[in-house]
């Protein structure tokens, strides 16, 4: 049992775990019907679609920050250079 690559099957023991399973129907009835809690904040009718397409436009429109007055390593210097440079020549 506790030598050597698992094969096959193990034996197992019954264990008495005292449960057992269980199905509760619930006892639905026509009635008042009970508030549970409250939420605060302003109530908005429908879905917001167009104050959220507003704000995704205007976050694709705003440039982003360039950067500027950033030194590269060397490496990466060299390798800009090379991009830029074949980006030019079309290859």
């Amino acid at each position: 049992m506790g030598e050597g690559a698992g094969k096959g099957d193990r034996p197992e023991e019954e264990t008495d775990t005292n449960s057992y399973d269980t199905q509760v129907r619930g006892d639905v009835k026509r009635g008042r019907a009970v508030i549970a809690g409250f939420a605060d904040g302003p109530n908005r009718k429908g879905v917001t679609r167009e104050t959220i397409k507003s704000v995704i436009e205007s976050s694709m429109s705003e440039e982003g920050d360039p950067l500027e007055d950033q030194v590269l390593p060397r490496d990466e210097r060299e390798q800009t250079r090379q991009y830029f440079d074949r980006l030019r020549d079309g290859v």
